[in-house]
């Protein structure tokens, strides 16, 4: 089902205090879009909390929450080598686009390009028939301008997720994914615009209805975020059910502290690590890496 003409955009419901009844019964499909280490796994979250469908069976689609992402992934496996793929057929050799070599301008505008193939529509009428539905995988930054042309507008909305390049960077080295030092800051910071950039332009390109929320406004805005949410996909949400929880919010003085010490750790021996566990208080670890409680 191709919806490129027109400008269709995300209605949008002027709530009462409290819950609106209209925006209940006009549920939209959700696309999650953004950078690893943005929030995207949180922002997820909320819809899958809300009944939306995310893959099945969920068991062997979705991988696990750990001490990275707490709550889950979210990335269905099945979506995750449909967008490979993509990268595949316009030649690009690697299955992601941030812990390899970039992928080049010329490169991500051959997607524009793309054909749909069967399988691919299969897929997206097989979400359709468990709607709404929410798709979450950092990919879509370059291959939403190739699902573009199978989703039905008129039901689904893009959820851009921005969040400041230093803050990724930081979860970045946290993961291993880089080492700390200005070229691998540069990289990253390279990536994020350009993997938002893309996500931007194949938006305006084909008037696809969005929204775009800003990692910090968990903390800063969260009334906001929730009549975001509300106005654009019919979701009801109690201020809980955003699911942020700051302890988990690396990008503090308290979560950079973190992030020096396990850089620090992780390149010595683990004999002494297990020392220095074993010699600071359990509170003072609890404070300092919540999510190893997990």
């Amino acid at each position: 089902m191709i919806k490129r003409s027109g400008k269709p955009t995300c209605p949008s419901i002027l709530l009462l205090p409290g819950i609106s009844k209209v925006a209940l019964s006009m549920k939209k499909n959700a696309i999650i879009v953004g950078m690893p280490r943005s929030g995207t796994s949180l922002t997820t979250s909320i819809f899958t909390t809300k009944g939306y469908f995310a893959a099945s069976p969920e068991s062997g689609e979705l991988r696990k929450g750990d001490e990275y992402n707490p709550l889950g992934y979210f990335e269905a496996q099945t979506l995750i080598n449909a967008n490979s793929r993509v990268f595949s057929r316009i030649g690009f050799p690697h299955d992601n686009t941030w812990l390899y070599s970039p992928l080049s301008n010329d490169l991500a505008r051959e997607i524009h390009n793309l054909k749909p193939l069967e399988e691919d529509q299969k897929l997206v009428s097989f979400y359709n028939q468990h709607s709404p539905w929410v798709w979450k995988d950092p990919r879509l930054c370059y291959t939403l301008a190739y699902w573009s042309q199978l989703i039905d507008w008129d039901q689904t909305c893009v959820l851009l997720l921005k969040r400041k390049p230093s803050d990724i960077y930081r979860s970045f080295m946290r993961l291993g994914w880089r080492t700390p030092g200005r070229k691998g800051r540069k990289d990253v910071y390279d990536r994020v615009e350009e993997h938002i950039q893309f996500a931007e332009s194949t938006i305006q390109r084909y008037g696809l209805p969005h929204i775009t929320i800003d990692y910090a406004d968990f903390e800063k805005r969260p009334h906001w975020i929730r009549q975001q949410l509300a106005d654009h996909f019919g979701l009801e949400l109690e201020p809980e059910q955003l699911n942020y929880s700051r302890s988990y919010n690396h990008s503090t003085l308290k979560g950079k502290i973190s992030t020096v010490i396990k850089i620090i750790t992780d390149r010595i021996p683990l004999p002494l690590v297990k020392l220095g566990k074993a010699l600071l208080p359990r509170r003072i670890l609890r404070w300092l890496f919540p999510e190893k409680s997990l």
